[in-house]
């Protein structure tokens, strides 16, 4: 299944960081084990970019820090790429390369789709849900949709959905600001997507949890 409204966003896939808990390991470069890998040992920035293709997105933007040679031999072929030069500022900074890029065209997509590389394992069906939750019909109002558990809405996860004005102001928040700080001073009206997949907010951030899902003797 397509999301309807996929045509109208850019996805930023957020790989610029140093994969310092992975002992040696670079995350967007773990092979995953069956049933995640649609490929023999898939690559994590693999599965998430087939995923983003699947659901027809209309441009995909992977910012790179560390690790940026490599991560993006694996990524040029289905994504526009970003550097992010000082990496090590944070997460947001990446965000903001990202969104630098997204909105910086001639005619910016309706939303932007932020997701972290290290969530890596969230549903085709979670995805479609997000891309259709209905904030795009209105681009230029503040909006965010995340997708949280049915069970517990207050559990919420990645990737997230920005709506076109939420974007640009977050594009003109300060580099040194936390991305959950950034969306508190934006005050967007937030949409909970409620799904079954508890994958959305599974993070491959240690050899502790990535071994359950991906070979890290491939790393």
């Amino acid at each position: 299944m397509r999301a309807e409204n996929a045509a109208g966003v850019t996805a930023v896939i957020l790989a610029a960081g140093a994969s310092s808990r992975m002992r040696g390991r670079v995350k967007a470069l773990l092979r995953l084990k069956p049933p995640w890998s649609d490929t023999p040992q898939e690559l994590v920035i693999e599965r998430i970019g087939r995923l983003l293709q699947g659901a027809a997105v209309a441009r995909i933007v992977v910012v790179l820090g560390h690790h940026r040679k490599a991560i993006a031999e694996a990524a040029g072929s289905f994504a526009v790429l970003a550097v992010n030069p000082d990496p090590d500022r944070g997460m947001f900074s990446s965000v903001q390369v990202g969104l630098e890029v997204a909105m910086g065209v001639s005619r910016p997509p309706a939303g932007i789709l932020v997701w972290p590389v290290d969530v890596p394992l969230v549903s085709s069906l979670s995805l479609d849900l997000l891309l259709d939750c209905g904030i795009l019909e209105d681009p230029d109002a503040e909006q965010l949709a995340l997708p949280a558990l049915r069970s517990d809405p207050e559990r919420t996860g990645h990737p997230i959905l920005l709506s076109r004005a939420t974007a640009r102001r977050l594009r003109g928040a300060s580099a040194d600001s936390r991305l959950d700080h950034a969306l508190r001073e934006a005050r967007p009206t937030i949409t909970r997507v409620l799904v079954k997949d508890r994958f959305v907010m599974v993070d491959l951030d240690c050899p502790e949890v990535a071994a359950d899902h991906a070979f890290l003797d491939e790393g």
